[in-house]
């Protein structure tokens, strides 16, 4: 069979069901052939719109998903869209086709021909194959699949040259897939380490972390809470691991001040799948105990930014069962005082929130109207930094944000995604009228897919961050303005609904009216939200 057949079996073969892309004339081969397979093909309207996609799916999911793209521009287009996962460990297949082998070395006149185009993957992918002759095909596939989703997992490139598709290879036996995948397990002697560390605590504190849904391991996070009963934190991406109601759980460690309060007191700290961003961590003024105990499949988080006792690096999944067993034989006993008292802390700190900051009021009653399934996707815009620290989540991956890379324009692709893998669940887009302008034409995906979200946009009329920011520690605002495009005649104008509120007490009706109207909708807040969270 031809090499681009034999590259889509091996998909359909990793149970790749969706692929988000654009033809171009080097990749057509491959096309003509993914026409007629299992996989389900999205017809982007930017190349950079599919590393987002594709990233939204796996966080929901934990589903792979092949991003397609020309040679040339169509490859660049991707870059900074592949940040996003790079940084947050999320596997994606990159599959890109090249110009003719004869051409590589020919003066730059062909038709997209780049100089090294493989190597402008080097920073946003784990790693990058070229399949140079036809027989590299299969092995380089499988290899890229394996590599991506294996832990710390992350974007895979292949690059396929125009003349290669088209190889005559045979096709052998593939290994049984649910075997062929690798769960790196924990040494037993970093196992004893930490335990005898866990151990020795009396006023401890648990840290949960997005490597967490990415192991799968959620169910296993929650038992091990369960069992030690200690208080838990998570960075905005595990919110929901244990919910926000639940007796254990203390909020988001980038939550305000009053977590450096609760911080202080613990004499030890259990992290789990955490990478210590910048943002979760309010720019590394968070200390955390000097006790440390620190779980994750990437050996280069330990340890750079917060010095840790004890380590186990491993998948995690099999790591929280390791531990777990071994906590069964032989429980420590803590002080439950202390989580009482750190509870009322939090409990008087919401309180204060409420009453001084409208923008917290408000992401808390977006959840209560929209429910607790439903998953919220928030941009780089000042009520998505509220939604990422403060939102309510009740279930885990029903609320994430482009903090990988911080890029404008994640929320709307990323809400696409989330709304295909997950067609029943109510899906709704946070954007400032700045970022719903770096992904606008992907409202026309929304319409030709049927994926019926709700974009809730804020019409601040600049970048208000940067506004708050030049104002707070500059000589002012500059280059931070912006003339907005009249909203609701663009988005009817790509066949969605659209109204316009000035005050948030009026989104809930208009939200009502449009949801069943089985057509992608807009609201627009015309308002400017002066308040970062990053400073309360």
């Amino acid at each position: 069979m031809k090499v681009s057949k034999a590259i889509i079996n091996v998909l359909e073969w990793a149970g790749i069901k969706r692929a988000f892309g654009i033809p171009g004339v080097h990749n057509l081969p491959f096309y003509d052939v993914l026409k007629n397979s299992t996989i389900k093909h999205t017809l982007v309207r930017h190349e950079q719109a599919a590393p987002f996609i594709a990233d939204a799916i796996f966080r929901t999911t934990r589903e792979l998903s092949l991003v397609v793209t020309t040679t040339g521009p169509g490859a660049a287009n991707t870059l900074s869209a592949l940040l996003e996962p790079m940084a947050k460990t999320i596997p994606v297949i990159v599959l890109t086709s090249q110009i003719t082998r004869e051409k590589w070395n020919w003066p730059q006149s062909g038709l997209h021909q780049v100089k090294d185009q493989l190597g402008s993957f080097v920073s946003c992918t784990k790693e990058r194959f070229c399949v140079k002759e036809g027989g590299d095909a299969l092995g380089m596939t499988i290899d890229a699949i394996k590599i991506a989703l294996t832990p710390p997992m992350g974007p895979v490139a292949i690059e396929v040259p125009f003349d290669v598709w088209d190889n005559e290879v045979c096709l052998g036996e593939l290994p049984d897939f649910s075997r062929f995948l690798e769960r790196p397990e924990p040494d037993l002697g970093e196992v004893e380490h930490a335990l005898k560390i866990i151990r020795s605590w009396n006023k401890p504190l648990i840290l949960l972390g997005g490597g967490i849904l990415h192991s799968g391991a959620e169910d296993g996070a929650r038992e091990l809470v369960e069992l030690l009963k200690a208080g838990v934190l998570c960075t905005p991406s595990a919110k929901g691991i244990i919910p926000y109601d639940h007796e254990l759980f203390l909020g988001n460690i980038n939550g305000g001040s009053v977590m450096a309060e609760v911080l202080n007191k613990a004499d030890g700290i259990m992290v789990i799948g955490a990478r210590f961003s910048e943002e979760s961590m309010r720019f590394y003024k968070l200390n955390l105990p000097e006790s440390l105990v620190h779980i994750d499949a990437n050996r280069k988080r330990f340890g750079p930014i917060y010095t840790c006792k004890a380590s186990i690096c491993s998948d995690i999944k099999e790591a929280l069962k390791a531990l777990t067993k071994e906590l069964k034989t032989f429980m420590p006993k803590f002080d439950g005082k202390f989580h009482r008292q750190n509870e009322a802390k939090v409990s008087t700190y919401a309180d204060k929130l409420l009453s001084e900051h409208k923008e917290f009021s408000i992401i808390n009653d977006l959840r209560k109207i929209l429910g607790k399934d439903a998953i919220i996707v928030a941009d780089q815009t000042m009520l998505g930094y509220w939604a990422d620290n403060f939102l309510p989540s009740y279930k885990p991956r029903t609320l994430f944000q482009g903090t990988g890379s911080g890029t404008l324009g994640y929320a709307l692709p990323a809400a696409i995604g989330a709304k295909m893998a997950n067609p029943e669940v109510p899906v709704l887009a946070i954007l400032g009228d700045a970022g719903l302008l770096f992904t606008v034409q992907e409202m026309a995906t929304a319409i030709q897919e049927s994926t019926n979200i709700c974009v809730f946009l804020l019409n601040n009329e600049g970048y208000g961050v940067l506004r708050y920011y030049q104002s707070e520690f500059y000589s002012g605002p500059t280059e931070a303005d912006l003339v907005a495009p009249d909203f609701t005649s663009l988005a009817k104008a790509f066949g969605w609904n659209a109204k316009e509120i000035n005050d948030f007490k009026d989104f809930e009706a208009i939200y009502r009216e449009l949801e069943g109207q089985n057509k992608p909708f807009m609201i627009i807040l015309n308002e400017r939200i002066l308040a970062v969270p990053f400073m309360v």
